[in-house]
């Protein structure tokens, strides 16, 4: 309840210049082309207003999950948030089941799991759409099954398959975190769990490349992007750079205690495998991309399991160290359970430099939610060099999105002078050559962002940093 009083600004607000909205450029124009032109698209494959116009480099199963969410609910904000909204929720609920199945204590279940999601990462990202978070709920069915087969609980075969199908059709992290478990499997020689797994991960390796290949897209497509991103020399300086995501993604008593905690449960046998799991998947792949686990704050996401059973584990060995205190400090043991959870509540709501970064770039989807540009307008300007992120822009607007620069501008106002632009305004940290906020009429500004007419930035511009 908490995580969704906490998303329900996200929930409501449109598609913007930062990372959600970027995403949305990618995901929810897939779902609208699956939903509105199923064979044209390629199965969602292919969008006419996004960059590049063809994308099949992750698994196709969160545009599936979107275009059903807006068939039901209209294309609006909030319902294409609903997929990674619920499947967020679904893994608060399945990381306290892994923890119970572990062998941890209820309140130590319920406790673990709120210190875990208690934090600035689950409400900047946790209505995000993208593959990270519609993927770890799978992930984490995937280690609650095995841990039952740990306890010598028989699990019958068909569960493994759909859940190592449906883990590997939503992300990347579900082939790795499938490929750990598999690896266990075989160590412990459970060949049939062994066996359903390969044929889960087989059926959905056939369902991605058929998809991929529709499109006329390859596998070296693919490789080439994989070794671009695993390049050495983009990772450099790595260091500095995820240690700042991390301040902003955790709060200060998860990064200190993260490595004791991991310590702790590896000592744990009841916790040492999911332990391992969950750490091999969450480092493995900040190290195997390390230019966008430099630059990426939701990379961390998949890191949940690990703290979480870190947390668990640690709080168990407190729980058998005070296992002979006397009574007075067994109540008071209990009574600190719903304070430390009130505390994790707090923790969603900590300041960040994800979420601030969230809430400027909000300001540019409503600037161009409360705009109406004419119907003579054929692309959607917007007033920048970055190219590569105005899938946004083409899904607010269902036009090609264009870039306008200093060097372009003075053409495209003389030809198309009413059309309308958004551009970001010269607030604090951005260039002064960029339009005044005191310059700008009433309506025009939203935030750190305007539309204005082509003609309009052009004389804004010219008189900067003063006004025409």
């Amino acid at each position: 309840m908490v995580i969704v009083i906490a998303e329900l600004p996200v929930l409501r607000a449109p598609f913007g210049d930062n990372r959600d909205g970027v995403n949305a450029g990618v995901w929810a124009l897939a779902s609208r082309e699956l939903r509105e032109h199923p064979r044209d698209s390629r199965l969602g494959a292919y969008a006419p207003h996004r960059i590049p116009t063809t994308y099949v480099n992750h698994p196709p199963l969160i545009v599936a999950e979107l275009a059903l969410a807006e068939a039901v609910g209209g294309e609006r904000p909030w319902s294409t948030r609903l997929p990674p909204l619920l499947s967020t929720l679904a893994s608060v609920i399945l990381t306290a089941v892994l923890l119970r199945r572990a062998g941890a204590r209820p309140w130590v279940a319920l406790t673990a799991t709120a210190l875990t999601f208690g934090c600035p990462l689950v409400r900047t990202y946790g209505a995000m759409a993208d593959t990270p978070i519609v993927g770890l709920p799978f992930g984490l069915a995937a280690l609650v099954l095995w841990q039952r087969r740990r306890s010598d609980e028989q699990v019958a075969a068909w569960p493994w398959v759909v859940v190592v199908l449906l883990a590997c059709l939503s992300s990347w992290l579900g082939w790795l975190m499938c490929g750990v478990i598999g690896c266990g499997l075989l160590l412990g020689r459970l060949w049939r769990e062994a066996f359903a797994m390969a044929a889960g991960g087989a059926t959905a390796a056939i369902a991605y490349l058929a998809w991929m290949w529709q499109t006329g897209r390859s596998t070296g497509d693919l490789m080439s992007i994989v070794l671009q991103r695993t390049d050495p020399q983009t990772g450099i300086g790595f260091v500095e750079p995820i240690a700042r995501l991390l301040q902003s993604a955790y709060l200060p008593w998860t990064i200190v205690l993260a490595v004791p905690l991991a310590v702790v449960a590896l000592f744990d046998v009841r916790f040492r495998p999911l332990a391992l799991a969950a750490w091999t998947t969450a480092l493995v792949w900040e190290i195997a991309f390390p230019f966008r686990a430099a630059t990426e704050e939701f990379w961390l996401w998949w890191s949940l399991p690990a703290v979480a059973i870190g947390f668990g584990a640690g709080l168990e060995l407190m729980a058998r160290r005070l296992g002979t205190a006397g009574a007075t400090i067994k109540p008071a043991v209990k009574a600190a359970v719903p304070v430390l959870c009130g505390v994790a509540g707090f923790g969603l709501f900590a300041p960040s430099g994800g979420w601030t970064t969230w809430a400027a770039g909000r300001d540019a989807g409503v600037a161009l939610v409360r705009s109406r540009p004419p119907s003579s307008q054929v692309s959607a300007w917007v007033f920048t060099s970055d190219v590569d992120n105005l899938g946004w822009v083409g899904y607010q607007r269902r036009r090609d999105p264009e870039a306008v620069t200093t060097t372009s501008l003075d053409a495209l106002a003389t030809d198309h002078p009413s059309d309308l632009v958004l551009t970001p305004t010269a607030a604090a940290g951005r260039r002064s050559d960029l339009p005044a906020p005191r310059c700008l009429r009433p309506g025009e500004r939203t935030g750190g962002y305007a539309v204005v007419t082509l003609d309009r930035l052009r004389s804004l511009l010219a008189a900067a940093p003063g006004c025409p």
